[in-house]
């Protein structure tokens, strides 16, 4: 895959000396002393609803973690609305929903991006039951990518509307929150985390989005 993408979202690879680069590096370093203890090979980013920018958090802590060496794979679990693809500059054409449902076709799946160290496993096909897919295979499907890759970052649905990424959640080592500063009120942030509890999934930070640059500090 060696196609044009999208800029704004990768903001950490096309201007890696930005204040904002910076901020993705230093979550990607949080989360290594996070997990120092108990490495973690597969790691959700979810939210508690659509536009809080978890899907750019994944791209450009993957691309953090792959300037530093790592060889990671971002996996687009969102079925509904597939956005991966658009944001690396690629075609959605296999992808993750046939190595569900044929495992033998999962790594013929993950294609290349512009990015060194950085692939790309698209959505794939549409599916009418996409929790039932994911529950099916996911769990074995993440196991066998783990095998080739130093990181898998996997993007789901966020957790209002449907019950993806409490799958994938329980699927992954785990799991990385974006909330957006003053949009989603404490007691629906409550509700996303008790639904990740109750798949006993292992929150590891949560990460506040779009927040103010004076209210930084």
């Amino acid at each position: 895959m060696r196609h044009k993408t999208n800029n704004h979202a990768l903001i950490a690879y096309t201007s890696p000396a930005s204040e904002v680069s910076e901020q993705y590096r230093i979550i990607q370093t949080n989360l290594f002393y996070t997990t120092v203890d108990h490495p973690v090979k597969t790691i959700l980013v979810t939210s508690t609803a659509d536009g809080e920018g978890k899907t750019t958090l994944l791209c450009n802590l993957g691309i953090s973690y792959a300037e530093i060496g790592k060889r990671v794979l971002l996996v687009d679990a969102n079925f509904r609305r597939p956005m991966l693809h658009r944001i690396m500059g690629g075609k959605n054409v296999q992808g993750l929903a046939q190595g569900l449902m044929n495992p033998a076709l999962l790594l013929q799946a993950v294609v290349d991006t512009s990015i060194p160290n950085l692939k790309l496993l698209p959505s794939g096909m549409e599916t009418a039951n996409p929790s039932k897919l994911l529950s099916a295979g996911l769990e074995q499907a993440l196991k066998e990518l783990s095998k080739h890759f130093d990181l898998v970052l996997v993007d789901s649905p966020s957790l209002a509307s449907v019950s993806d990424s409490q799958v994938a959640a329980a699927c992954c080592d785990g799991v990385v929150l974006v909330v957006r500063y003053g949009r989603i009120k404490q007691a629906s942030v409550h509700k996303t985390v008790e639904k990740l509890k109750l798949v006993k999934a292992r929150i590891l930070g949560t990460v506040i989005s779009f927040r103010p640059r004076h209210e930084q500090r």
